[in-house]
């Protein structure tokens, strides 16, 4: 190899390395907001429309249908976004700190703090 190219394929794969963790948090902090914006909505309708929980059960099922590369649609993770739209209802909050953190550190989050309510 010529020289000087071992120090210049190590920045380039450090900056590979950089992006990729950049990317990686952003599309963790937009997911996070996709969360909140459903819990919102589910909410919404159930307040609104008075939507049982049977609701989210059937809302689960097309939302696998129609998005089936996808995970996080189950029954269980719609309530943990309705329950962390919850704990956070401001969406400034969320955006600037809470989808910070990958979504497993926040469902762990929304378990202690209802663990600490009882």
């Amino acid at each position: 190899m010529p020289s000087g190219y071992s120090e210049f394929i190590s920045a380039i794969k450090s900056k590979i390395s950089s992006q990729l963790v950049k990317t990686r948090m952003s599309a963790n902090s937009d997911m996070m907001l996709m969360y909140w914006y459903i819990r919102l909505a589910i909410l919404h309708k159930q307040s609104l429309e008075s939507w049982g929980t049977k609701v989210i059960d059937r809302m689960s099922q097309d939302l696998k249908l129609e998005f089936p590369e996808m995970n996080g649609f189950s029954t269980r993770n719609l309530k943990y976004m309705r329950k962390f739209a919850d704990a956070w209802p401001d969406i400034q909050i969320v955006q600037r700190y809470v989808a910070q953190f990958p979504r497993r550190t926040n469902i762990t989050l929304l378990d202690k703090l209802s663990d600490s309510n009882h």
